[in-house]
């Protein structure tokens, strides 16, 4: 693992649209396998959640109920997107950093340390994911490509997990300066269902025909 995140740590950029889809297809296929087991999806629901009531806290800025329009020109710095990636990105860099430098063998950590690599990996796939869903708000549907299909699709599967125990969790788990700022109602994002639900057959579709342009290409 530990090579495996220092190559991403030391190729990764905030302007690497190539890497940037590569690495949400990797996250995506990752909880798709991940289905079946309620107890492992239940898992990175907890840190989607937890890093949602932190982008709110340290930005004032609700992506669980935040619905953008669609834009096209410079973004004023006081859109929402220009306060919260900033932030996503840090807490990516960061995640990424402490996994370049965590052991391959674990047989010899105890379970706090074992845990706490985990949760880094967890923290980082979900700053991913709610990067490719801000991108996704400002993106017309019909122009969805790679990073907002997976980003979407990885959502959706998270959103199966049981709402109440993966608020209790955030409550019992979280660090905190967050724990007192959940509220019953982050999980599951509401604007996100809404979306998903209203662009399911175009997500449905594009996810179909990206998965069979890799099967003919091997």
């Amino acid at each position: 693992m530990t090579k495996k995140y220092a190559e991403v740590a030391r190729l990764y950029s905030r302007d690497n649209v190539a890497m940037f889809d590569e690495i949400l297809e990797a996250n995506y296929e990752r909880i798709y396998s991940w289905w079946n087991d309620s107890e492992v999806l239940q898992f990175y629901a907890v840190y989607i959640c937890e890093v949602a009531v932190l982008v709110r806290k340290h930005t004032g800025v609700d992506i669980c109920t935040l619905a953008f329009p669609i834009e096209k020109l410079t973004l004023p710095s006081s859109h929402p997107l220009m306060t919260v990636l900033p932030l996503l990105e840090l807490m990516i860099e960061d995640q990424l950093k402490y996994l370049a430098t965590a052991p391959d063998d674990r047989s010899h950590l105890d379970n706090d340390a074992r845990m706490q690599i985990l949760a880094a990996e967890a923290k980082m796939r979900a700053s991913f994911i709610w990067k490719g869903y801000l991108l996704a708000l400002n993106t017309e549907p019909a122009d969805w490509r790679t990073d907002a299909v997976c980003a979407l699709s990885a959502l959706r599967i998270l959103c199966t997990t049981d709402s109440t125990k993966v608020i209790n969790i955030v409550r019992s788990r979280a660090v905190d300066e967050i724990r007192n700022l959940v509220r019953d109602d982050d999980w599951p994002p509401r604007a996100f269902i809404n979306l998903y639900v209203k662009h399911s057959d175009l997500i449905e579709g594009k996810l179909f025909s990206r998965e069979e342009r890799r099967s003919k290409n091997g």
